[in-house]
């Protein structure tokens, strides 16, 4: 993203100074308006804390282009699942329902924790109980391991009772299904799913 003006411009020996939560450091504009300096400290932080940069080019005089760039979710859906027969039958379901993602897929949770820090996956579906590292441990990794992206998640599994789903609600899953899955709301989920996914 870019926001270009043509104002008093910012001197050289300042530009680093922007940014800075100590220095305050501020300017009078072009109509004499004065600022607090602490605006754009708050804007980095910010940015910095959802993955992304932010720099100004400045010409003194002439003004100045503040450039900043945040991370955006990928076309990828991520599908965890350690039986073949689950997997491919919902990868396939996925692709029907959502055409213009291309569905990736893992076998437990350690296996997906890698593919989400490579791909940055828009969304993860997960089964529950799985060998190495099952649906919840992924969830409370995903809430503590530094990623670029974290992907909003779906619950999808066959051992699904009362007390898990709210284990997985008190870690901010708000999706928790059962197979076989009602497909109107499953699709309604993955769609609510991927607008926070574009959201944040």
């Amino acid at each position: 993203f870019s926001i270009k003006d043509n104002g008093v411009g910012i001197r050289p020996e300042d530009l680093q100074k922007l940014f800075k939560v100590d220095s305050k450091f501020t300017t009078p504009g072009t109509s004499g308006e004065k600022g607090t300096g602490l605006g754009l400290s708050l804007v980095n932080d910010i940015i910095q804390k959802h993955g992304g940069k932010i720099w100004v080019e400045s010409e003194y005089g002439n003004g100045s282009e503040f450039i900043f760039t945040i991370p955006i979710a990928s076309n990828y859906i991520l599908l965890v699942d350690d039986i073949n027969m689950d997997r491919l039958l919902y990868s396939k379901l996925l692709k029907s329902l959502m055409p213009g993602y291309t569905v990736l897929e893992a076998e437990n949770g350690k296996v997906a924790l890698e593919k989400i820090n490579q791909f940055s996956p828009a969304l993860v579906i997960t089964d529950h109980h799985m060998p190495v590292m099952n649906g919840q441990e992924l969830v409370k990794q995903l809430n503590v391991v530094e990623l670029k992206y974290k992907p909003p998640v779906v619950v999808l599994s066959s051992d699904i009772d009362p007390d898990i789903e709210k284990q997985y609600n008190d870690l901010g899953i708000i999706f928790v299904f059962q197979k076989p899955v009602n497909l109107s709301s499953f699709k309604s989920a993955i769609e609510k799913s991927l607008k926070r996914a574009v959201y944040n």
